[in-house]
């Protein structure tokens, strides 16, 4: 039985004439573009020939993750869901040991639903003072500042952290709903959705479950950790992909615009938006309960 190897070197040609390119090139390749610059008879040097052969395209995810899309708006909402996933065990039990009662963790619940609702009304005017991204930065920050006072272990820091946590996903994810809808078109949303979704369940999958044992290998502080990690992550990312506003935004967002009770109340009266609204205030009380209570359930009755 013969067994083939395949060999190879590299070699440095030119695509253009103002443009020059590195590439490997097998053996048995490099010998035939050798044997056609033979048969042209010309002062042809087989590089010239090997380069165009073998350009290097990259893959299609790989391109559609370095911009804007359906794509990077799935990983961006994957990586933030990890942020809040890996502590998603550790926060509440950590909690309740440190206040020595379970009401402690619902009060700070709600003082984190509380000003998280307090900022979500002013984003708009927000977005347009300093802008989507810085805003939307400033979100990203707040969840490493969060991870960061977790980690101290004081009642005080501890209040904060639940407010800045609660604060940097409300203003993220408004930020980012603003660019889904500046760049994924209305027919690519079907596919959007679901491939976002997906990303995020795999974060709430693989995130609680990493967090208890990356608190049992190196301690308390370590879930809050890779939160935070995991947060700067995400803000690279998120310049790396250099959002910009869409130009039929622009055009009508050139100053502020207070939030009114008329404009409440003519939401109120547009059914499909009510029960739009319903659907998410529901998801978000029945997710919410779950991710606070069955940690310090499953610690109550031994699970943990």
């Amino acid at each position: 039985m013969t067994e083939t190897v395949l060999r190879g070197r590299f070699v440095f040609g030119h695509l253009k004439p103002w443009r020059f390119k590195a590439v490997w090139a097998p053996e048995f390749w490099f010998a035939e573009c050798q044997a056609i610059a033979d048969s042209r008879d010309q002062d042809v040097h087989p590089f010239a020939i090997a380069v165009p052969l073998m350009t290097h395209r990259p893959t299609v995810w790989t391109t559609r993750i370095a911009s804007p899309g359906a794509n990077a708006f799935a990983v961006l909402s994957g990586v933030e869901a990890l942020t809040r996933a890996v502590i998603a065990a550790a926060l509440p039990i950590q909690t309740q040991a440190m206040f020595g009662n379970d009401e402690s963790v619902s009060a700070l619940s709600l003082i984190g639903s509380v000003a998280a609702l307090s900022i979500a009304l002013l984003i708009p005017n927000l977005s347009i003072l300093i802008g989507r991204a810085r805003l939307c930065g400033i979100g990203v920050l707040l969840l490493v500042i969060a991870s960061a006072l977790f980690m101290m272990q004081l009642v005080s820091t501890q209040v904060l952290g639940f407010a800045a946590r609660a604060v940097g996903t409300a203003i993220f994810y408004a930020v980012i709903s603003m660019y889904i809808m500046d760049h994924v078109r209305r027919d690519q949303i079907g596919r959007s959705e679901p491939l976002r979704l997906l990303f995020v369940g795999l974060a709430w999958t693989i995130g609680p479950i990493a967090g208890v044992q990356i608190e049992a290998l190196w301690g308390p502080w370590a879930p809050f950790a890779a939160s935070a990690g995991a947060a700067l992550v995400l803000l690279i990312y998120f310049h790396m992909l250099r959002f910009s506003n869409a130009p039929a935004v622009g055009s009508e967002t050139q100053r502020p615009r207070s939030v009114s009770w008329s404009q409440v109340q003519r939401y109120m009266a547009q059914p499909r938006l009510m029960l739009a609204w319903m659907h998410a205030v529901g998801r978000g009380f029945v997710w919410g309960t779950f991710n606070l209570y069955t940690p310090l359930y499953a610690v109550q009755i031994g699970l943990g």
